[in-house]
């Protein structure tokens, strides 16, 4: 791709803006900045994602507060758009006829000769993410985390070499803009409604996502679940290989206590036991099945696959326990960004739950978690569930301890139920007479061990028993938070 004396925009100045602007610029072309917040606020943004010092240098000038370019800006030769900028904004509505338009990660694979495996769904991408980079890692291979994880593939596009491996957290708004790029392995982690702010419908967010499976080469591999009917009817022309269920066609699942693999003609065989997986929650399990399928596809030792299972850290706010007081367990999921990752996570616990949360408006109220009234179960949240049940796993459980009225009140139950709902849609629901809590006594141990000094509780997200899950984060993209807000 020739970019020398290129005049270049690039939309949506958050990191992977900053990434675009610097690689257009490292190949010569001149690159225009625009963003629609004031300088204060853009300002902020940049201290805030650690770019203070280096944004400015990404561009050759920088429009903020919706100014408008002019001059020999006016007609750009390529437009590069950060994943949160729809194709709906005025900008590129505005934009003269053939003027190419793309996102942040089309440019960076045009630059990258990596192998790349990208990974999308609804929750659990970025734990899936760093777990098949810690794989490819572990079989003596460099494999970078990149994508909606926080790190731009535009920032080390061009160093990587042939052998090495770009996994790629791929949200629905960074598919919309992507042309050239072709992963060596695409997976669909799971499907359930979200992003109705950014979407008509539910089958326009879904068609996004189906744009991975077409990106595919016919030498590559497609991974999904078995309980994800959707993505499995996909067509694609890479070789398809599904993990969870056995029963329904999975090639990596788990039987009889042991993680099982195979893909192809390689018939399934033992990797490591259940027990030895460093993560072992229901839905980090499902993680460790896609990871290996991927894997699988990327060429990657089974042994070195297993070495890499036993030691995967997991990542901080998805379930992590923070703390324990009187017996009650504080635990910090505030990577579960929507109301499945919320049922995701709930799925797991069992016994008495409080649920601490607030939310940006995506389609669905909190209320559906209390309630759990027709909420798709989310995809990829609970394995153990085979019928055809659509509520949210453990949704009742936190409405009953957290909102507890006594019985025999019925009319003025729901009355109040109402007037709660109504109350809490444009934020946080309330739970009161949260008994459980009451009279706790004793310092907050962190991690849960016994004895030891008091240490503060951080941004505790949940109150329950913690097991450590994911499959409850989908903050994607990294860049939408802001760039949709600007």
């Amino acid at each position: 791709m020739r970019l020398e004396g290129t005049r270049c925009w690039v939309i949506g100045l958050a990191r992977s803006g900053c990434a675009a602007g610097a690689l257009l610029r490292r190949h010569g072309a001149a690159v225009l900045g625009l963003d629609d917040a004031d300088t204060a606020t853009l300002a902020a943004r940049w201290e805030r994602e650690g770019l203070a010092a280096t944004a400015a240098g990404c561009f050759d000038e920088v429009r903020d507060g919706g100014r408008e370019p002019d001059g020999a800006w006016a007609r750009p030769g390529l437009v590069v758009i950060s994943p949160g900028v729809p194709g709906t904004h005025p900008r590129l509505q505005a934009l003269p006829a053939g003027v190419p338009v793309i996102g942040e990660l089309e440019l960076g694979a045009r630059f990258c000769r990596a192998q790349s495996a990208a990974i999308t769904g609804t929750n659990g991408k970025s734990t899936t993410t760093e777990l098949l980079a810690h794989l490819v890692r572990a079989a003596g291979r460099r494999g970078e985390a990149l994508g909606n994880v926080g790190r731009p593939l535009c920032l080390v596009a061009e160093e990587l070499e042939p052998d090495d491996v770009a996994v790629l957290e791929v949200s629905s708004f960074q598919l919309e803009s992507v042309e050239t790029f072709r992963p060596r392995v695409g997976a669909v982690l799971n499907l359930a409604p979200d992003h109705l702010d950014r979407y008509p419908d539910l089958a326009s967010y879904y068609a996004a996502k189906q744009r991975l499976a077409g990106l595919l080469p016919a030498e590559g591999l497609f991974v999904t679940w078995t309980r994800c009917p959707e993505a499995m009817a996909w067509p694609t022309a890479a070789q398809r290989l599904w993990f969870g269920d056995e029963a329904d066609g999975a090639g990596v699942f788990f039987r009889a206590g042991q993680l099982w693999a195979g893909c192809g003609d390689r018939p399934a065989q033992p990797l490591l036991a259940e027990a030895e997986l460093a993560q072992r929650s229901p839905t980090n399990r499902l993680n460790a099945l896609a990871a290996v399928a991927m894997g699988l596809g990327l060429d990657l030792p089974p042994e070195a696959m297993a070495a890499g299972l036993r030691t995967f850290a997991g990542l901080a706010d998805r379930h992590e326990l923070v703390g324990v007081r009187g017996g009650v367990r504080f635990v910090n999921d505030t990577k579960a960004t929507n109301v499945h990752a919320v049922c995701a996570g709930l799925a797991d616990h069992h016994g008495q739950v409080v649920l601490i949360a607030g939310r940006q408006r995506q389609g669905r109220g909190l209320r559906a978690v209390a309630r759990g009234d027709g909420l798709g179960a989310p995809r990829g949240a609970d394995r153990r569930r085979r019928t055809g049940d659509r509520s949210c796993p453990g949704g009742r459980r936190a409405a009953e301890h957290g909102h507890r009225h006594g019985p025999g009140r019925g009319s003025r139950r729901a009355a109040g139920r109402a007037r709660r709902d109504r109350a809490a849609e444009p934020g946080l629901r309330q739970f009161r007479h949260v008994r459980q809590l009451q009279g706790a006594r004793g310092g907050i141990r962190r991690g849960g061990a016994e004895g030891g000094g008091a240490a503060p509780v951080r941004g505790a997200a949940a109150a329950a028993k913690d097991t450590g899950i994911d499959h409850g984060g989908s903050h994607e993209p990294h860049d939408s938070r802001d760039d949709r807000r600007l």
